[in-house]
C-alpha cells in the first residue's frame, strides 16, 4: 500500500538557458524569478533535498507488478518557499 505523505511544495527555480547567445541583462538589472508549484508523494529527504514523485503505483502479487513511480523531481531545500503535507494515498486532507 502507498504511505508516503502527498506534499504541495512552492520553490524557486534557477531561471535561464536561452536557446541562442544574446546580450546581457545591464549590471544590476534584475531578472524575475517565479515560484514553481510541484505536487506528489515524497519517496525520499535528507537535510539537502525532498524528492517527490507524482505517479506511482503500489505493489500487487497478482499483476506481479511492483511499486514504481515516474516524474520524479529532486528540490534543494534552500529553494523551498513553503511545503503543505495535503495527506497520504486515499487519505487526503
Amino acid at each position: 500500500m502507498l504511505n508516503e505523505k502527498i506534499e504541495l511544495i512552492k520553490w524557486v527555480d534557477s531561471f535561464g538557458c536561452a536557446a541562442q547567445w544574446g546580450s546581457l541583462p545591464e549590471q544590476g538589472e534584475p531578472i524575475p524569478v517565479v515560484p514553481c508549484f510541484s505536487v506528489g508523494f515524497v519517496v525520499a529527504e535528507d537535510n539537502n533535498t525532498v524528492v517527490l514523485v507524482p505517479h506511482m503505483h503500489d505493489e500487487n502479487e497478482q499483476a506481479e507488478a511492483v511499486k514504481s513511480g515516474m516524474g520524479d523531481l529532486a528540490i534543494p531545500k534552500c529553494s523551498i518557499l513553503e511545503r503543505r503535507e495535503l495527506g497520504t494515498a486515499f487519505h487526503i486532507t
